[in-house]
């Protein structure tokens, strides 16, 4: 699909369990997996991609995160993350006071290690006895992989309608939002694409409103041109004259 405001959600075959035997209509919506999202390749190209945030329990040691399997997870909190609640957004809801409590019981049980929290792009720690910090993280970024997308006619690439199909202030190709998924509800916040592909967003976008006076600048070249084009002609026609006359004072 073309660029849009809001990158979409996905469902893939390898996310709906592909392999299984029979017929499988689940509705399972997690993982969220949000696609096309356009960012910028191994080789510095920007192509099409499919992207997750991830969310996981995890140590932290010279700020190397380890993740902490499930198992070991629920073991130490099941009590606490196993409430039965209403889900939103596909999400079982965490809270900040579910995520100190389970801290503390990781750090209970590992009293040597640094238990965090990752998700929507944040990392989790405990502060004191019952506060808590988030902060971004590498560990917490988005993961990407390239799309194997379908080929479509020239008449519907991207660009075929002008360089606006890109390069304006408010074009989903560079300043369209991603939605940070997590199961904490108040964290939700979106992502404009210019920061995931690594560009500096003031320049972008004083980079994509100078193509809004190209038009204008071509037409004042045309009009340079046309007017340095006269300026020639009319000094031509006089060089022109002035030869003609000192041709007929020879002949004389």
């Amino acid at each position: 699909t073309w660029p849009q405001d809001t990158a979409g959600r996905w469902r893939t075959a390898r996310m709906h369990k592909i392999g299984l035997h029979g017929k499988h209509k689940q509705d399972i919506r997690l993982p969220h997996i949000y696609a096309p999202v356009l960012l910028k390749g191994s080789d510095g190209k920007i192509g099409s991609y499919a992207m997750i945030w991830p969310a996981f329990w995890a140590t932290l040691a010279d700020d190397a995160v380890v993740p902490i399997p499930p198992a070991r997870v629920l073991a130490a909190a099941r009590d606490i993350l196993s409430v039965e609640v209403e889900r939103q957004d596909d999400w079982r809801p965490l809270t900040n006071e579910q995520i100190v409590q389970t801290l503390t019981r990781l750090k209970e049980r590992q009293p040597e290690a640094m238990p965090v929290y990752i998700a929507g792009g944040l990392l989790y720690q405990l502060e004191g006895e019952k506060g808590l910090t988030s902060a971004p993280h590498p560990a917490a970024g988005a993961y990407s992989w390239p799309m194997a997308h379908d080929v479509r006619p020239a008449a519907q690439s991207l660009g075929v309608r002008g360089c606006a199909d890109c390069h304006t202030t408010d074009s989903p190709f560079f300043f369209g939002g991603v939605p940070t998924d997590t199961p904490l509800q108040g964290d939700k916040r979106f992502v404009q694409t210019v920061e995931l592909q690594g560009i500096d967003r003031l320049y972008m976008w004083a980079f994509n409103a100078s193509f809004v006076f190209r038009p204008m600048l071509k037409i004042v070249a045309f009009l340079g041109c046309g007017l340095i084009g006269l300026v020639l002609l009319v000094y031509g026609l006089k060089a022109l004259v002035a030869v003609s006359r000192a041709c007929v004072q020879e002949v004389e």
